[in-house]
């Protein structure tokens, strides 16, 4: 089985895991792996490619997550049954949703989506529902006929209005959604986000930490599962040694509309920076808030990282401009991607669905001043 597979040579400029991905994945929508063929291991895989197991492990997650091959304990690793039923697939989003500028990350995963799914031979429609957001919470009809009537086999509800828009999870239709709370939900790995932060700081010998999030107090509970932000981050600051002040930890009581989150993001750095007592490091996420902290910081005259520290949350397609030195919590549009067409194809396979949590990951970012 194994000769199937092939020698692959590196060049400096290729990235082992994607080319390895790459070429698997050939060999499976090819035919030339039929469904039930059996995937030699990551240690003769490695051997064969002569590259690191990790990194074809790494690859071979991103065939699981997509529904390309399959897993089973004890026995191996397998090309799945291609469901022929994932024919035609709906991609539902809102147009005023889709309009607004600072949802970058919306519609980064309405078009990531759709090629996921056109790689994998899936034909994707986006449906743009064109009704005003307030309108949102009754059912489309079009669409309630389309999954009735099994025109389409798939439904991926890429909004963020989980409250306007519960309808979606009552259609008659294998459902991926961005809600926390649904089982066939994708979501940021919130307290590893946190703990990849905190250690990050520690290995700096940093001692206080700040925090800016529009989250509001009461979404906290949810994300967290019940924890108080404040408590949380306090319970990991003595768990590093990191001092945690609640004057440091600016959340808004109630919900914001992301249109307000820059000026929010503006506000809260000011009276941070107005207060007597203040943080060696401040962590700001999401990214929507941080173009109006690094605005405020430019304004007070705040030198990074002299006088402050930063880590700022980015999403990876998303590369704003930064003019000082930060480190970067990024968060990965195509591992969401992914994530979702796997939620579909496990429903469609008849298995049960839990939450899937993308973890984040850090990159150092140096600003390059000019002379």
């Amino acid at each position: 089985m194994i000769e199937k597979f092939a020698s692959l040579e590196f060049t400096n400029a290729d990235i082992p895991r994607r080319l390895i991905g790459q070429h698997v994945k050939g060999l499976i929508v090819s035919g030339e792996l039929p469904p039930g063929s059996t995937i030699p291991s990551t240690r003769a895989l490695a051997a064969l490619w002569k590259t690191h197991i990790p990194t074809v492990h790494a690859a071979l997650i991103d065939l699981l997550r997509e529904g390309l091959i399959i897993r089973r304990h004890g026995k191996g690793t397998f090309v799945a049954e291609q469901i022929a039923y994932l024919r035609d697939a709906a991609i539902y989003c809102s147009l005023e949703s889709m309009n607004d500028p600072m949802r970058w990350f919306q519609r980064s995963l309405v078009v990531g989506t759709r090629n996921t799914l056109h790689e994998i031979g899936v034909n994707a429609a986006i449906w743009m529902d064109q009704r005003p957001l307030k309108e949102c919470s009754t059912t489309w009809p079009e669409l309630e006929y389309a999954a009735r009537n099994r025109d389409v086999q798939g439904l991926f509800a890429l909004t963020t209005e989980a409250e306007r828009t519960r309808w979606l999870l009552s259609l008659p239709v294998p459902t991926a959604t961005l809600s926390p709370t649904s089982p066939s939900g994708v979501k940021g790995d919130i307290r590893q986000m946190f703990s990849v932060v905190f250690e990050n700081l520690k290995q700096r010998k940093i001692r206080s930490l700040g925090f800016i999030s529009p989250r509001s107090a009461g979404d906290w509970p949810r994300v967290l599962k019940g924890a108080d932000v404040f408590r949380y981050l306090s319970e990991l600051g003595k768990e590093y040694d990191i001092q945690i002040q609640r004057q440091w930890i600016r959340i808004p009581e109630g919900g914001l509309d992301i249109s307000d989150m820059p000026e929010f993001g503006h506000r809260q750095f000011g009276a941070l920076w107005d207060l007597r007592s203040r943080p060696e490091a401040l962590f700001v996420e999401p990214d929507v808030v941080v173009e109006g902290v690094l605005a405020t910081i430019l304004q007070r005259g705040v030198e990074v990282p002299k006088d402050l520290v930063l880590v700022l949350h980015r999403n990876e397609t998303h590369r704003y401009f930064c003019p000082m030195d930060a480190t970067f919590v990024i968060s990965s549009e195509q591992d969401f991607c992914h994530a979702l067409v796997y939620q579909v194809r496990r429903q469609l396979a008849g298995e049960k669905c839990r939450p899937i949590t993308i973890p984040y990951k850090l990159a150092e970012h140096k600003f390059a001043r000019s002379k």
